[in-house]
């Protein structure tokens, strides 16, 4: 007679790989079925730049990064205390910033004759019959994620719009696409750790969105702009819903490269350079000069944010919040997000509140967006009773 059973009490562990442009971070969470996701370790590989490299390095280089987490969850795994935690990733989420994917926001209508019930299958034929509009049998896009956001019946938002019946039916949704190749490779490089059929792929903004939804957000209208190394992703959220995406290959360490060029110093004294302009402890004699250089440079970032929202935000408005999220010179971006949008309320992601909602135990790295991920992928998982 068994005493003890201790297979249905196991915490289940879910393994978030975050890849961006210059850095592949891993993310093992506890708790993600039970809808209290918890970060139990974490693991940071960085992908080096070389300014003659195609894409072919950079795959390789960050499939070798991949495989580096994928070894070091495993090692944490088997660590573990096998009467309380699942010895294996039950599930794996690919977590895609740009250069990997894009993302379009989307609003669909369609009108008929009569009056028909709408439910889930109409509202997945409306956007099946959208997205084969666009896809080419020979196109190397795919798309990985689709999500619905807002349902309209004859012209009226309606949360439950199951089973309702009207003539007109408008969608507003998100896709996500990448190339088909790189998805495979993806999931073939993992495919020794886990099978193909639990591993998911998903849009880093689009996450950051619904883990900003979930955890953090008490205004509806603001701006996501998400600075990784070699790129710049933004999301602009409307009445609650992502209406515009877009992105820009000029990153942070775009701007370190590009400073440590133009003064003729190393990477290093570049970074020092940058936190000394926003510490404001610039007395030393002939500094003058780095500021012109650092300003000059990142004019060129200013550029390319006012370009990519001009459509859609101007200064001469303030109904938009803006939440500045970077790995490094945060402070720094904040103030220059300041001088161009001078009217709106320019912010931290506030990592106190974000660890209040999801907690970072003592063997992983409080990084704020695996924190927004697991409460995103959280909220799409069904929850389990205990």
């Amino acid at each position: 007679m068994k005493l003890f059973s201790f297979g249905n009490k196991k915490e289940k562990i879910t393994l978030i790989l975050d890849i961006q442009s210059s850095v592949v971070r891993g993310a093992l969470v506890g708790g993600i079925e039970k809808g209290t996701p918890a970060i139990l370790h974490s693991c940071i590989v960085y992908v080096p730049f070389r300014a003659d490299s195609g894409s072919s390095y950079l795959i390789k280089r960050t499939l070798d990064a991949v495989s580096h987490v994928l070894q070091d969850s495993k090692m944490f795994i088997d660590s573990l205390d096998k009467n309380i935690y699942s010895r294996k990733i039950i599930d794996l989420h690919f977590v895609l910033s740009s250069p990997w994917i894009t993302s379009i926001a989307k609003v669909v209508s369609i009108t008929e004759d009569e009056e028909r019930n709408v439910d889930e299958k109409l509202i997945q034929k409306i956007i099946k019959d959208e997205r084969m509009k666009s896809e080419d049998s020979e196109s190397l896009l795919t798309a990985i994620e689709e999500k619905v956001f807002d349902v309209r019946l004859n012209g009226y938002s309606i949360g439950e719009w199951q089973e309702k019946d009207a003539k007109n039916i408008e969608v507003s949704y998100t896709s996500s696409y990448a190339n088909k190749n790189i998805i495979e490779k993806f999931r073939s490089h993992c495919s020794n750790y886990i099978s193909k059929s639990k591993i998911q792929f998903h849009s880093s903004l689009l996450l950051q969105y619904m883990g900003l939804q979930n955890i953090y957000l008490s205004t509806q209208n603001y701006c996501i702009v998400y600075l990784h190394g070699e790129l710049t992703d933004t999301v602009l959220v409307r009445q609650g819903f992502p209406v515009f995406f877009g992105s820009f290959p000029f990153g942070v360490q775009t701007l370190i490269r590009k400073i440590s060029k133009n003064a003729k110093v190393d990477d290093g004294t570049a970074e020092s350079m940058l936190s000394l302009l926003v510490s404001n402890n610039i007395d030393s004699v002939g500094f003058e000069a780095n500021i012109d250089i650092i300003n000059d440079v990142t004019k060129g970032w200013k550029d390319n944010l006012i370009k990519i929202l001009a459509s859609e935000v101007s200064d001469k408005e303030s109904k938009y919040d803006f939440i500045v999220v970077s790995r490094t010179h945060e402070d720094y971006f904040i103030s220059i997000v300041r001088q161009i949008f001078s009217k709106a309320r320019v912010q931290s992601l506030s990592s106190d509140l974000v660890q209040s909602k999801v907690p970072f135990t003592n063997n992983s790295d409080h990084i704020r967006l695996l924190a927004l991920y697991a409460s995103a992928i959280s909220s799409m998982t069904p929850i389990k009773e205990k």
